[in-house]
């Protein structure tokens, strides 16, 4: 009996992993390349082009507003604070004129860059909004195994 537990608590967990890899590499497909793209380009064009994929991904993700905290709330998590400076990186872009002078467009991209940055982004932001039924069903497949584990151990 507790074979079949501990069977069912590590398929669960593999199962955890597997979605959450597949979620982290969805993200960084169409949303991290594209910010990587942004913070390394060198032409306003192709910054905007790169920064405007990014944010529509995040966009029609709902990737917008909340918070990626499970257990404490932790401002560096915030979402809606990430994408408001993603946008106003982006109006900086829009702003620039065609002709405009070397210092605007390198503060224009030191913007994009300081904000783009991978640092700068929440914790866990790939998984949104699932992120709390990840990490607790993270927390409670490996007490299952572990729990399981023993109990078979010592029957």
């Amino acid at each position: 009996m507790f074979k079949i537990f501990f069977f069912l608590s590590m398929t669960t967990a593999i199962a955890r992993f597997a979605y959450g890899w597949w979620l982290n590499r969805q993200f960084e497909i169409h949303c991290g390349v594209y910010l990587r793209r942004a913070a390394n380009a060198n032409d306003i064009k192709n910054a905007k082009e790169s920064l405007y994929k990014a944010l529509m991904y995040a966009h029609k993700r709902g990737l917008t507003e909340g918070n990626t905290s499970v257990v404490i709330y932790d401002p560096n998590n915030d979402i809606g604070f990430w994408y408001d400076e993603l946008s106003a990186a982006y109006d900086a872009l829009n702003q620039l004129p065609a002709n405009a002078s070397v210092a605007d467009r390198t503060w224009a991209f030191d913007r994009i860059r300081q904000y783009v940055a991978e640092d700068c982004r929440p914790g866990s932001l790939a998984f949104y909004p699932y992120h709390r039924i990840m990490f607790w069903a993270m927390g409670a497949s490996t007490f299952g195994t572990l729990l399981f584990a023993l109990l078979a151990l010592f029957a």
